[in-house]
């Protein structure tokens, strides 16, 4: 068979590549050449292979000109993605800056309510002195007209007795009749002598009662200083209370609950059955409303502080700073589609996308209750502030501190990442209360409320 086949190939090759002859004719002369098998068959192939390169180049051609169209492409699909990442930059430096400048005016801010607070205690140091100092007048000039009514009814009670004497002896002279007239002479004279002392009892008594009249008026004049500088106080207290309350309820925090579980009683503790004011007895009536206003003055300036400290205090461990200086919003609180599995689920947190190992602060004072490495938070740490207030910060990079630890507001704990369930570098915040999640944007927004204001 390979016999044949080689026959075939040849009889093929012989009537493919016959001998040829050229011939030349110059000059009336004749020339020829005899073209060879072998030669006919390497012209055949050179130029087999000339067409194919150029075949090959042509077709090469045309496909690096559309590599090239492509490459183009990518050049400026890569030069757009620069200019959005510029453009990210520069916003992001933009964002830094006013961020920067946020932390500042809160630091002013705190600094300006800590100067109030001083100021506070030292007008309530003031005026506590003030009312003791009162209190000691009051009770002075309440000794002083004690003693002079006790005087006067002394006075009064021994010039009755004189008269009724002098009336008893003068009745007895009438009954006497005229052998008694020298005695009844001498009645007069003691008449005009009691008539003398109770002109000068009345004198005494009339200074008695300017005397105890001036006293009277200097009190209502301290009273009234006293009351008009409480009702200052307490209005700027009550004007501090509404700001502070309503910064606690943009956190979407009840302020009547949290004072009421840090001790802090919403309302005046009183009692008592109930009487008709027309029913009390009189020495209460004269200047009695004066009197009770002024007591109930002081007693609500002294519940109003007590709730302004409260709310204070509440205010200072409420995590209402940022944990990062350079970031960004990458998904929020609430529903979402979840980053994993793609199905809708519920985020307890908020992401907050940044640089590698971005540092993270402590957003209010606390406690580490405990740090992890695993689970789907990955690294991360949970921060008790009190009062039921907790904050978790995950997939972190680093972690600074250790459990038990206490630390102070914008303290470093860590450094961004993306260790547990996480698809790239972020931060996953979190603010619990009483165990039940709550919106760290509520909390954040109404920082930048208190710290701009």
């Amino acid at each position: 068979m390979l016999g044949r086949m080689g026959a075939a190939l040849r009889r093929g090759y012989q009537w493919l590549y016959p001998v040829r002859s050229l011939y030349l004719r110059s000059r009336g002369r004749v020339r020829y050449v005899s073209l060879s098998r072998p030669f006919q068959a390497f012209v055949s192939l050179v130029l087999i292979i000339a067409l194919g390169w150029v075949a090959f180049a042509s077709i090469n051609f045309g496909l690096r000109n559309q590599i090239l169209g492509e490459k183009n492409a990518q050049i400026s699909g890569l030069q757009a993605s620069f200019q959005d990442v510029t453009n990210e930059l520069r916003a992001t430096r933009l964002r830094f800056i006013s961020v920067a400048g946020e932390l500042e005016s809160k630091h002013n801010h705190m600094v300006a309510l800590l100067q109030q607070k001083i100021e506070l205690e030292q007008q309530l140091d003031a005026l506590s002195a003030n009312l003791r100092a009162a209190t000691k007048e009051r009770d002075a000039a309440s000794l002083e007209g004690d003693q002079l009514g006790h005087d006067l009814r002394e006075q009064r009670a021994a010039l009755a007795a004189r008269i009724a004497a002098l009336q008893e002896s003068l009745a007895s002279s009438e009954f006497a009749g005229s052998a008694l007239s020298s005695d009844l002479k001498t009645a007069h004279k003691k008449i005009a002598s009691v008539e003398s002392v109770r002109e000068s009892l009345l004198v005494a008594q009339t200074e008695l009662s300017g005397r105890l009249d001036n006293v009277m008026g200097r009190l209502d004049r301290l009273r009234g200083y006293q009351q008009t500088f409480v009702s200052r106080i307490l209005k700027r207290t009550e004007s501090d209370i509404t700001s502070l309350e309503a910064t606690i309820a943009m956190t979407g925090l009840d302020p009547a609950e949290l004072l009421s579980d840090s001790g802090n009683s919403a309302d005046i503790a009183q009692g008592g059955p109930f009487l008709a004011f027309s029913d009390a007895p009189d020495f209460l009536r004269p200047g009695w409303n004066e009197a009770v206003a002024f007591e109930q003055s002081v007693i609500e300036l002294e519940y109003r502080l007590r709730r302004w400290e409260g709310l204070q205090s509440i205010v200072e461990i409420l995590p209402m700073a940022t944990p990062a200086d350079n970031f960004y919003v990458s998904s929020k609180f609430g529903r979402r589609r979840d980053p994993i599995t793609k199905r809708w689920a519920f985020h307890g947190g908020v992401d907050m996308a940044g640089p590698p190992k971005t540092s993270i602060y402590a957003t209010a004072g606390g406690t580490v209750a405990g740090v992890s490495s695993r689970g789907p938070y990955g690294k991360s740490v949970l921060i008790d502030h009190g009062m039921g207030l907790k904050t978790r910060y995950g997939h972190l990079n680093q972690i600074l501190v250790n459990t038990g630890q206490t630390v102070d507001f914008r303290e470093k704990i860590g450094r961004m990442g993306s260790t547990g369930r996480s698809t790239g570098t972020h931060l996953h915040y979190e603010v619990i209360f009483n165990g039940k999640p709550l919106d760290p944007a509520n909390f954040m927004k109404a920082g930048t409320y208190v710290f701009k204001n």
